[in-house]
C-alpha cells in the first residue's frame, strides 16, 4: 500500500484516510493511479449534491493535517477510452481545490472486468469519458 503526499501537511492514505474504503488499499491489484487535478476530477462525475457543512469539515481535516482516502472512479473500457460508470471523492476532492488549488491528486482507476496485471500502457494513459 502507498500514501501519496500532495503537500507539505497532506497525505493520502489510502487504507485509513478519511472516506477510504476497502478498494483503496488494494489499487495496485484492482487498477492503477491517476494524477488528476480537483478540476479534472470533477469534469468526470456528476455535480452532485453540494453540503456546506460535511465541506468546510473537510477543509478544515485538511488544514489540521487529516489523511485523506483517495477518491476513485469506477470505469469500463471501451472503443479505447475508459468510461466512467461510478465514482467516489468530489466532497475530498472539492476540500484540495479550496486548499491548495488546483494541484496534482491521486486518483485510484477501478476498472469493471480487468485487473492491474491486465492493462497496458495505452490504457492507463488513455482517455476518459465523463459520467
Amino acid at each position: 500500500m502507498k500514501f501519496y503526499r500532495i503537500a507539505q501537511n497532506t497525505i493520502f492514505d489510502p487504507q485509513n484516510g478519511i472516506g477510504a474504503v476497502p478498494f483503496n488499499a488494494s489499487v495496485e491489484y484492482r487498477g492503477f493511479v491517476k494524477p488528476m487535478t480537483p478540476a479534472e476530477f470533477r469534469e468526470l462525475v456528476p455535480q452532485g449534491y453540494l453540503d456546506q457543512e460535511s465541506s468546510l469539515h473537510l477543509i478544515d481535516a485538511l488544514k489540521d493535517g487529516k489523511q485523506f482516502g483517495n477518491p476513485f472512479l469506477i470505469v469500463k473500457w471501451k472503443n479505447g477510452k475508459w468510461k466512467v460508470t461510478d465514482h467516489e471523492g468530489r466532497s475530498r476532492s472539492d476540500a484540495v481545490a479550496a486548499v491548495y488549488g488546483q494541484i496534482d491528486m491521486p486518483v485510484h482507476i477501478f476498472p469493471i472486468g480487468l485487473r492491474a496485471r491486465d492493462l497496458t500502457e495505452d490504457m492507463t494513459s488513455a482517455e476518459f469519458i465523463p459520467q
